[in-house]
């Protein structure tokens, strides 16, 4: 006489990717996050998943509810909660190669201007290999430059003939920010005053090597 028995090993295997739209943004925009979470052992079903990302930085300010794609429709859809620093969902079942997709976005605010802003989003489940919390982060830097600008003569009268100097001083006044393409002009002298010709006619100090 002899018998058989079936067993089924069901260690889930996630991963995750955490990604933003690009790099670099300024105040007042909405960076535009993904995070892509799926089992990649084959065969198995992640069990009580846990999806998260409650590390948003002070000045990254979540506009909505996250939406969530390629969960299948077999099994209870999850529902996404806002929770403070971020969101939380959770599902209870993720089959193996079936990678969901959480969109979520957060507008830029000052807090953060001039700095790089680095958060993580983390996956669980109940039988993930070696128990593990996998997680991912993704960097952002905001960057908007404040101008100041001031003009000034050498002093306040002249005499017919005599050569004005003018000095201009432009200065980014945000620390961490880096001011790009830019263009400084004066196009509106009056028909009185000519520009002296010559080399030395225009003169430009302060530009640092490093951004010429």
């Amino acid at each position: 006489v002899q018998d058989s028995a079936d067993v089924w090993i069901n260690t889930a295997d996630l991963h995750i990717d955490k990604t933003a739209d690009h790099y670099e943004w300024q105040v007042g925009d909405d960076v535009e996050y993904k995070v892509v979470v799926i089992n990649q052992q084959p065969g198995t079903i992640a069990k009580n998943v846990e999806i998260s990302d409650i590390s948003l930085p002070e000045g990254l300010q979540l506009k909505a509810d996250p939406t969530v794609s390629g969960w299948p429709s077999s099994v209870d859809y999850p529902v996404v909660e806002q929770k403070e620093g971020g969101w939380f969902l959770k599902g209870n079942f993720l089959p193996a190669e079936t990678p969901i997709t959480i969109t979520f976005q957060c507008t830029a605010t000052d807090t953060i201007n001039g700095v790089e802003s680095v958060n993580q989003a983390s996956a669980l489940c109940d039988n993930n290999k070696d128990d593990a919390v996998v997680w991912d982060d993704a960097e952002i830097y905001t960057n908007t430059a404040v101008w100041s600008i001031d003009k000034t003569a050498d002093h306040y009268e002249w005499k017919v003939g005599e050569d004005v100097e003018y000095t201009v001083v432009v200065e980014n006044t945000v620390d961490g920010t880096i001011a790009r393409d830019v263009v400084i002009s004066d196009t509106n002298m009056p028909e009185g005053l000519a520009l002296n010709e010559g080399e030395d006619a225009i003169t430009v100090e302060g530009i640092p090597d490093t951004y010429i």
